[in-house]
């Protein structure tokens, strides 16, 4: 046994709690094999990128992974850190903010069953924490409603209020079949930005996968100047007026490009890169993270032409099969999507008096919170209605992809 590691058999299933990240890069290698054998696809996942959200965002809170390893295989995991809510009360979250997502429940395709999730479930009480407070859980997966299905069979409450949801595009080769699902609206508006910026000069999508570390560096930095010039920029929201983030975002992509999990897109105007779109791509799935343009070029709409000149390359490639925008689901993004999906914040007690306690305070209070805050924003999305989102911060959501 790994010196540090705490590990308990049961039967053939094994509990350990990966106390700091030197033991989770220990078990990179069991860890990212969990990843490609997981429901999840987000690269951001993996076990190296998990340690740098963390080494980031919170060098200074305890790190718990709690993991079931059976014959020496990994099979479920969850990541953990430690948080403080009301200044009160120590919680457990994921290890996932505005800036990226590092954590979700791993859990083997295989080895979907109760017992594999009552074995985590124990050992994640096992750390402590009177309370799990895990923001953007997509509770609809299969993982997660096994996960919350076996707390609640324990006695426990929890509670899953919507944060926002979020749309997606399937992928299946038909790219006429997809564009004629759009509102005529919006055909008209793609095709007026095409014809525009084409009347005036050269327009090409250009797609960066396998850049060098040096040159992807320099590549960010143009990206980043181009956010800087949007109202980010004058807000001070930007990548390179917060300190730190432009490194930790260098650092993030040169690793996913390493593992051939990464690109940035760029639409070029006469040579100029006029926009940009941040993306992590595995399994097939992209992950739409940043997308920004230059304001000179707003009324060309370059956000609504890049989207429409990447989507296109996509249908036309065999091992792209879906494209997530990642973020709140607003109308801009709603008029490219035909599914969403929700992502709520799950709370729930981990046993003992005061989370319990704590819990009770929460559901009890929560619906006059949600009553003052209102119902949230009704988006409509072509095939899907009205879809209703609710976020604290929903009135500082970028329109990056103008209307």
């Amino acid at each position: 046994m790994d010196k540090g590691v705490v590990c308990f058999r049961m039967d053939k299933l094994k509990l350990r709690h990966l106390n700091s990240l030197n033991e989770l890069r220990d078990h990179s290698a069991a860890w990212d094999d969990l990843w490609w054998r997981a429901e999840v696809s987000l690269p951001t996942l993996r076990a190296e990128t998990l340690a740098q959200w963390v080494e980031h965002f919170a060098p200074n809170q305890r790190f718990v992974a709690t993991v079931i390893e059976q014959d020496g295989t990994f099979i479920a995991a969850m990541p953990l850190v430690q948080a403080r809510k009301a200044s009160l009360i120590t919680v457990g979250t994921l290890p996932s903010n505005y800036w990226s997502n590092g954590g979700d429940l791993l859990l083997d395709c295989d080895a979907v069953n109760g017992r594999v999730i009552e074995e985590l479930v124990e050992g994640i009480k096992q750390i402590g924490w009177p309370l799990l407070w895990l923001e953007e859980v997509p509770s609809e997966s299969n993982r997660w409603t096994l996960f919350q299905k076996t707390y609640r069979k324990d006695g426990h409450t929890t509670s899953t209020p919507l944060m926002y949801n979020i749309g997606t595009v399937d992928i299946d080769g038909d790219w006429e079949g997809y564009q004629a699902a759009w509102s005529s609206n919006h055909r008209h508006a793609v095709r007026k930005s095409v014809r525009k910026l084409q009347e005036l000069g050269d327009v090409n999508l250009v797609r960066h996968r396998e850049s060098a570390p040096d040159q992807l560096a320099s590549l960010l930095q143009v990206a980043f100047e181009i956010e800087d010039r949007s109202w980010k920029g004058e807000a001070g929201t930007s990548i390179l007026r917060t300190s730190g983030m432009s490194d930790f975002f260098v650092r993030q992509a040169q690793q996913l490009t390493e593992w051939g999990q990464f690109e940035l897109l760029f639409l070029e105007f006469k040579g100029r890169p006029i926009a940009f779109e941040y993306c992590y791509n595995a399994k097939g799935v992209c992950y739409s993270h940043k997308i920004g343009y230059d304001p000179e070029f707003r009324k060309f709409g370059p956000g609504r032409l890049l989207r429409c000149m990447q989507l296109e390359e996509y249908f036309a490639d065999p091992k792209q099969r879906k494209l997530d925008t990642l973020g709140i689901l607003c109308e801009s993004k709603a008029k490219w999507c035909d599914r969403a999906y929700p992502l709520t914040r799950l709370i729930t007690d981990t046993g003992g008096l005061l989370g319990k306690s704590a819990m009770k305070f929460y559901t009890e209070l929560w619906p006059y919170i949600r009553r003052v805050r209102g119902n949230g924003e009704t988006v409509e999305m072509p095939k899907l209605g009205a879809i209703r989102t609710q976020h604290p911060d929903l009135s500082k959501v970028e329109l990056e992809l103008t209307v």
